[in-house]
């Protein structure tokens, strides 16, 4: 079972409340368990219902590490697939790809690169990276680059 995580715009003020029942709904028929992840859980509570957790991230102004921390931390599944409120739901067909990669060349996560950028939305991780990310967060390292540095990860590139 991996848990299907939705990332906010911690931080920046631009939250986009309007489009999460629709995220949630179509998340619904795949993922047993939901969280999302924000620093203003009170912004997002009308619209989550009892459709998923609602998480705050441990380390402030760290994102999205300490978001990634904070769902592998919680989460009831050994794996976590990070989403953003913004982007929506990509498809399960993306999803599976991202999974396949992750079983086939058992890796620790698998990075999903779009238009030439690689960033941790539609990212896969499982616990065994929570060593790295709790040392390096704890120690105030918010670099992203250096974090996958430390892990065993691929990058799955979109397929046009």
């Amino acid at each position: 079972m991996t848990t299907a995580v939705i990332l906010t715009e911690t931080y920046t003020g631009s939250h986009n409340t309007n489009t999460l029942p629709l995220l949630l709904q179509e998340l619904d028929p795949y993922f047993k368990e939901k969280i999302l992840i924000t620093d203003q859980p009170s912004l997002y509570l009308p619209f989550v219902n009892n459709q998923a957790r609602i998480l705050v991230p441990f380390y402030k102004r760290a994102d999205p590490l300490s978001s990634l921390h904070t769902a592998l931390s919680l989460a009831l599944s050994n794996e976590v697939w990070l989403i953003h409120e913004s982007k929506g739901f990509s498809g399960i067909h993306i999803f599976e790809e991202i999974k396949k990669a992750k079983e086939y060349f058992q890796t620790q996560g698998v990075l999903y690169q779009e238009d030439s950028k690689t960033s941790l939305t539609n990212s896969l991780f499982d616990k065994s990276v929570l060593r790295v990310l709790q040392k390096q967060l704890s120690i105030n390292i918010k670099d992203t680059a250096k974090f996958l540095r430390q892990i065993n990860y691929v990058l799955v590139h979109e397929q046009k």
